[in-house]
């Protein structure tokens, strides 16, 4: 089956993957070697690691869950996660900076849901999306570097930029999981990207996004 998402260990040598087959995987890659960490109930859409936890591993799945791996302490296609997360929809994409991780979900009226990793059990939490992007379901997030907010790419070739000062406010508890900031830049934005022809008319989604690490106010948008 095919695979659909994959992400590297933060010190490096081992690749993580989610796949059609509702299964994560770990890939050492100096010996090549092949192992089940866990599954889901459905296709695994994204998988995701952070620095300060190594040993952690987050996959986001369409059986409407994200799930935290330890792969240390089990692993196999029957191993049990850490803990789960449960979504209101199905999961399109995910994004971790600890201490927090951003879903992006399947149904625009869901938008994104953020999940604080240091309280147990994690509960997910909405976030209102910026207008320009709410139509669609979110395609693709980030969480800035400094957990000042979040972007969001949409279907539609637009990115929308989000302060937790002025999005938080749409949830209740968000704010209390993303500590307010001042917006360097004012209040939420959005903007074109990935936009072809005379006329601009061919208009591509926007799919991945990523902070440059060198340079964390600069952003990559596929």
């Amino acid at each position: 089956m095919a695979a659909l998402a994959a992400a590297f260990a933060p010190q490096g040598g081992v690749l993580f993957s989610g796949g059609a087959d509702a299964a994560v995987r770990s890939f050492e890659l100096s010996t090549g070697g092949l192992s089940a960490v866990g599954s889901h109930g459905g296709p695994v859409v994204a998988v995701a690691t952070a620095e300060p936890h190594p040993s952690m591993v987050l996959s986001a799945s369409l059986d409407k869950t994200v799930a935290v791996w330890d792969p240390r302490a089990s692993s196999g296609a029957g191993a049990k996660p850490a803990s789960t997360v449960a979504l209101p929809e199905r999961a399109l994409c995910l994004d971790l900076r600890w201490p927090h991780a951003l879903v992006g979900t399947g149904a625009a009226a869901a938008g994104a849901q953020l999940i604080d990793l240091r309280y147990a059990p994690a509960e997910a939490k909405p976030l209102k999306l910026h207008q320009s992007v709410s139509r669609f379901p979110p395609r693709s997030v980030a969480l800035f570097p400094g957990g000042e907010g979040f972007c969001a790419g949409s279907h539609d070739g637009r990115v929308a930029v989000h302060f937790h000062s002025s999005s938080a406010g749409g949830a209740a508890g968000a704010a209390a999981a993303a500590p307010k900031a001042k917006a360097p830049w004012g209040e939420d934005f959005s903007f074109k990207c990935h936009r072809q022809g005379a006329d601009k008319d061919r208009i591509y989604g926007v799919g991945a996004l990523s902070f440059f690490p060198a340079k964390p106010h600069l952003l990559a948008t596929a």
